[in-house]
C-alpha cells in the first residue's frame, strides 16, 4: 500500500517529534514530565476517535497497543487532551491532503483536478459556550440545536477532502468559499476545476477565480440571477461588467427529463461540449456523498467531548481519517482494476467504504505507534487483504430523488 505507507511514514514522523509537540501544546509545561501516556499517545487517541464512548474508546486503545499501561481513567484523558491544541489535528488533516498530490497517477477529468465546494450542518453539543460560538437552529416548539456551518473543497475524483473549515451556523457560504480559494491557491496543481451549485454563483466569486487561473461551473438559477442570463433562450457566451473590468463566460442551458431548464455557467473553452459539462456538473454529487459519509459512516456529529477543544479536535480528527480512505482506495485501484476486468464477475465492484472505516479504525493505533518496519508491511497488507475481501457492487445510472 504505497500512499498509505507513505503518508503513515510521514504522519509517525510528525507526531513523534518534540518540534511538532512543542508547536501544539496548549502550554511549554504540557508533557514535559513523566506521564503513564505521552503526547503522541493521547493524540493517537484523539485520532482514532472515541465513537463508543470514552471508557469503551480508552480500553480498545490500551489493549491495542503494546504499552505498559493498563489502566487509564476518563478524567486523565480530558486533562490531558486539554493541553493539546487542535491545531495539532488540522495539521496533520492538511499534511494528508497535500501529500496525496504528490504521488502522480491521481484521476483527473481532462487534465483538472476537479473540486467541489459545498457547506453543510452539523449538530453540536447543547451547551452555553457552543451557543455562543457557533449559534443555533430554533424550533417552532421554542427549542434550540446548536448548530455549526461546514464548508469543504472536495476533491470529487480522488475523494480526498482539499480543505475544510468549521463555522457559525449563518456563515455567508460564498465568502467560505473565497477562503477556500485562498487555501487552493497555496497547493494548486497545474489545472484546477470547481464546481458549485446554485447558492454559490456572484461576480466577486467568478472573478476571483479567473483571477487565480481556475477554471469553474456552476448552477443557476435561470429566472433570479444576472440580468443577461433571465434573458438569454439559447446557450451563449455573456458579459458582465464589475469594478474590476469585464466578465466573460459561457450559459449553457440543459433540458432535464422532468422538462424543468437547468441552467449552467463556465469559464471552460468551448472544446468543452454540452455532454461534457453535463457529466462534469453530475461529478459535483460527490460532495453530498461525502458529508453523509462523515456523518453517518464516520459520524463526525458523535463528539467525545463538549468544549470547545474537544469540538475542533474530533472535528479535524474524522477529516483526517477520511482523507485516509482516500488513500487505500488509491493503493487498492490496481487490484480493483484486475477484479472488474474479469470476465467471472457480473458487476464493477469498488471498495466498501463501511468496511474500510471498520479496517482503518481497527489498525489505525497500530500504524500510528508502532515504529516496527516489519511490523507495517504485515499490517499493509492486511489491510489490503481484508478490504479486497469484502467489496460493493457499483450500481450504475441509479437515482434518488433530493
Amino acid at each position: 500500500m504505497r500512499r498509505l505507507e507513505a503518508i503513515r511514514n510521514k504522519i509517525y514522523n510528525i507526531l513523534h517529534s518534540e518540534e511538532f509537540k512543542e508547536k501544539h501544546r496548549m502550554q511549554e509545561k504540557d508533557f514535559t514530565r513523566k506521564r503513564k501516556l505521552g503526547f503522541a499517545e493521547v493524540s493517537t487517541m484523539i485520532l482514532k476517535g472515541m465513537k463508543r464512548g470514552l471508557h469503551a474508546g480508552i480500553t480498545e486503545f490500551l489493549e491495542g497497543t503494546k504499552t505498559e499501561v493498563e489502566e487509564y481513567s476518563k478524567a486523565a484523558f480530558c486533562k490531558a487532551r486539554q493541553r493539546i491544541n487542535p491545531s495539532a489535528f488540522e495539521e496533520m488533516f492538511r499534511t494528508t491532503a497535500i501529500d496525496f498530490y504528490e504521488t502522480p497517477g491521481y484521476k483527473t477529468f481532462n487534465g483538472y483536478r476537479v473540486c467541489a465546494i459545498d457547506g453543510s450542518d452539523i449538530n453540536l453539543p447543547n451547551t452555553k459556550e457552543l451557543l455562543e460560538i457557533y449559534g443555533s437552529e430554533p424550533y417552532s416548539n421554542g427549542s434550540i440545536q446548536v448548530q455549526a456551518m461546514v464548508s469543504c473543497l472536495y476533491d470529487v475524483l480522488n475523494h480526498v477532502i482539499i480543505d475544510a473549515t468549521v463555522n457559525h451556523y449563518q456563515s455567508n457560504e460564498r465568502k467560505l468559499a473565497l477562503r477556500h480559494l485562498e487555501k487552493l491557491d497555496e497547493i494548486k496543481t497545474e489545472k484546477e476545476l470547481l464546481v458549485m451549485d446554485r447558492g454559490y454563483p456572484s461576480a466577486e466569486l467568478m472573478k476571483s477565480i479567473e483571477d487565480r487561473g481556475f477554471k469553474y461551473l456552476i448552477r443557476v438559477n435561470k429566472d433570479n440571477y444576472f440580468r443577461e442570463i433571465r434573458k438569454a433562450k439559447t446557450d451563449c457566451t455573456l458579459c458582465r461588467e464589475t469594478k474590476d473590468g469585464n466578465l466573460y463566460y459561457r450559459l449553457i442551458l440543459i433540458t432535464l427529463k422532468n422538462g424543468n431548464t437547468e441552467a449552467l455557467i463556465t469559464n471552460l473553452e468551448e472544446d468543452f461540449t454540452k455532454e461534457m459539462l453535463m457529466n462534469l456538473y453530475q461529478l459535483r454529487w460527490g460532495i453530498e456523498t461525502k458529508y453523509d459519509d462523515l456523518k453517518n459512516k464516520l459520524q463526525i456529529e458523535n463528539f467525545s467531548g463538549i468544549d470547545p477543544i474537544c469540538i475542533l479536535q474530533d472535528f479535524y480528527s474524522t477529516l483526517f481519517l477520511s482523507n485516509l480512505l482516500a488513500y487505500i482506495e488509491a493503493d487498492c485501484s490496481d487490484e480493483l482494476e484486475k477484479i472488474n476486468s474479469s470476465e467471472q464477475y457480473k458487476h464493477e465492484y469498488k471498495i466498501n467504504t463501511n468496511h474500510a472505516i471498520f479496517v482503518l479504525k481497527k489498525y489505525v493505533v497500530q500504524m500510528l505507534l508502532s515504529d516496527s518496519p516489519k511490523e507495517q508491511k504485515k499490517l499493509f497488507t492486511k489491510i489490503e487483504c481484508e478490504l479486497l475481501q469484502c467489496l460493493s457492487p457499483v450500481r450504475k445510472d441509479r437515482s434518488f430523488p433530493r
